[in-house]
Order: structure tokens, then sequence, then C-alpha cells
């Protein structure tokens, strides 16, 4: 401060014919002032980060967070038509599946939104319409935690539709507690994985008769955290529902690497994304089990990341983007092939025992392989 204040005063401490002497003390004395306030603020935010670091330093990453989404984030702005085009999204009533669907059906698409809960796709349909007079929007029953219910929906759609010109598998739960569906799956692993394996398998007949046509399955940077066995996928020796999301997410993209080695030159192409930390009602399942947790959890990602139109760009861009149309077997993030990764999702041997063990998984029959 003292070498500052021999700075300003040699400086500005002069006669000054428009404003006066006294108008150029004043400007010495507010900036010594502002910079003596910021040397007390800087000092107290390096004292509480230093001696509450469990707070700070939370703090700071979701901080860091913040930054790091808003310099790389992805923005797909092209304004493709997607006209005469049929989309499948699952999980459309909420988060990125609901971003997607209004994106897409603006874009002139015809949109099946898959669904569990029809009042609220109903709801939506209604909503999406009116807010793009797009009248191609379709509500179809789609339970994923239900093996029998993919099955029905499939069926559904092979008869009733002519074409799938891009299956979006978007829907994914996350915290969920251990449960073992009626199919005798780990229902997140199911929900997550197995039932839209199942599905795509299902369509694929389809998808291929529609060529060029995409396979898009949403995974996430979690799948860097791990710890897939195969001899216990879903870890029922030792659950845990994070490890539980993260093997689930893995999967997703080992099945998309082998998928996208059986579609080739089919004009198939099969994709996952990593959509980025977004602030979705994917830990829903945390809001009877842990209330304080899911609050601290969902304010923090609220604030902090990615909103859900953000989080749905890699999708939509993976859905539309004509220069994507021969690109497959690919993990995207924001807009672009992603490099942060685990070296597995590149092991093609671990990929085709992935699939072989959810199709044993799943009871995939004979009649049901399209490949």
């Amino acid at each position: 401060h003292i070498q500052q204040v021999t700075h300003f005063t040699s400086r500005y401490l002069v006669p000054n014919p428009v404003c006066g002497s006294n108008f150029q003390f004043f400007t010495i004395f507010s900036s010594l002032c502002t910079n003596f306030i910021m040397g007390i603020v800087v000092k107290a935010v390096c004292l509480v980060f230093c001696r509450y670091w469990y707070i700070g330093f939370p703090v700071a990453l979701l901080v860091l967070l913040k930054i790091y989404n808003k310099l790389s984030m992805g923005i797909y702005k092209k304004a493709t038509l997607m006209s005469g085009k049929t989309v499948i999204v699952t999980g459309a009533t909420s988060g990125i599946g609901e971003a997607t669907a209004y994106d897409l059906a603006a874009r002139g698409a015809r949109v099946i939104l898959a669904c569990r809960d029809l009042g609220k796709a109903n709801g939506l349909r209604e909503a999406i319409i009116e807010a793009t007079k797009n009248s191609q929007v379709v509500v179809k029953k789609l339970d994923l935690s239900s093996l029998d219910s993919v099955r029905e929906f499939a069926a559904q759609i092979m008869d009733e539709e002519k074409y799938i010109h891009v299956l979006i598998n978007n829907a994914g739960t996350g915290g969920a507690k251990p449960k073992i569906t009626k199919d005798g799956l780990q229902l997140a692993m199911q929900v997550n994985h197995f039932g839209h394996f199942l599905l795509t398998n299902l369509l694929l007949g389809k998808i291929r008769d529609s060529a060029p046509s995409r396979i898009i399955n949403v995974s996430s940077l979690a799948h860097r955290f791990n710890k897939l066995s195969l001899s216990d996928m879903q870890c029922e020796q030792d659950f845990d529902s994070w490890t539980v999301y993260s093997n689930s997410k893995l999967c997703n993209i080992l099945t998309t690497l082998y998928l996208s080695k059986l579609l080739t030159d089919t004009g198939v192409t099969a994709n996952s994304v990593h959509p980025g930390v977004v602030g979705t009602n994917i830990f829903n399942p945390l809001k009877k089990s842990s209330p304080m947790i899911y609050t601290v959890l969902t304010s923090f990602i609220n604030a902090f990341c990615k909103s859900s139109e953000q989080g749905a760009q890699t999708q939509i861009w993976a859905a539309c983007d004509p220069d994507l149309e021969n690109v497959s077997g690919k993990y995207f993030q924001d807009c672009h092939e992603s490099r942060c990764y685990s070296s597995e999702i590149k092991n093609i041997t671990l990929a085709e025992l992935v699939w072989n063990k959810s199709v044993e998984l799943v009871k995939l029959t004979k009649s049901e392989i399209n490949y």
C-alpha cells in the first residue's frame, strides 16, 4: 500500500485545471480503499478454505466444474431438419430426454415418446405439439424394468411404424436401492442397460430396413469408476448403487462398440454419448432413502451443472448432424469425440463378452436376433 500511495501521489497529486486536485485525491482514496477491502476479502476467503477445507474444497471443485462446463460446452447450432424421420426417445418425460424430444419435434421429426408414465407423457405430448406446431408426436408405453413390457413395445413399433431412423436409448436411473425385478435382474442394471439392450435388438430389423439410420446410447463419464466383473455384472455379492450405475454405463459403451462392428456396411451407425453433469431427476431414488443427501446433491448439481437443454446437445448432434452419417462405434461428449474415458471402452474382446452375457441374461432368442 505504501508503494501504491507513492505511485499515486507522484502521478496524480498535481493541480488539474479541469477537475482540480480535490478530485484527484478522491480518486486515489477510492482506489486505496478498494484495494484494502479486496485484500481483506481475499484473506478471508483463503482463511475459510484453509481452516474449513472440507467445505471449501468441494465448493472450489463445483466452481471449477461450472467454469469448465461454460468453456467446453458443445452446442449443436446447425438448423438440420428431420422432416420425414421417425425418432424413438426413451425416458422422454423429463430431463435431457424431454429436451431432446422438444428439439427433434421442432426440427420436424416424427417423435415417439417411449415412457412408463402415460399420463405424464400425454401431457408432454400436448405441450410439445403446442410449442412446435408439429402434430407428429406419439406416446407409447415402455417400462424398462419389465422385459415383457420391452417386448410388447417393440412388437407394437414393428407392427405400426414403417420406419425407425433414430433410436435414442436415453432413460436411466441412479442411486437405486438393491432390488431384483421379476426378470431376475438388478433394477438399475435393467433400466440402464439390459432393457435398452433388448429393445435395440428387437428393433434392429426395422432400423436396418430404414437405413441410413442411427442408434444412440446415452452413457456417462461415470463408466470410468466401474468395477465390472462378468461373473457378477449386477454386484449381487457386494451391492453399491454407484458401482452398479458405473457398471451399467460401461456396458452401454461396450455393447455400442460391439454393435457397431456387427452393423458394418449396413448403413446403420451406433454411438454412445456422455451428456455431461446435468441437473436432472436421475437421483430421485435418493429422495426417500436419503432425503438430506438428495437435497444437498441436487441443490449443488442444479446450481453448478448443465441444464437439461445443454445436456441434450450431444445426443441431438449425434442424431441429426449429416457429417456423422458414416461415423460409428464412437463415444461422444460436448459434440465431439470424447478424450476422457477408460481404456476398457476400446476393448473389443471385453465388448463381445459383455454382449454375449447380456444376450444370455435378457434371454434373447434366435428368432429375435437380427444381426
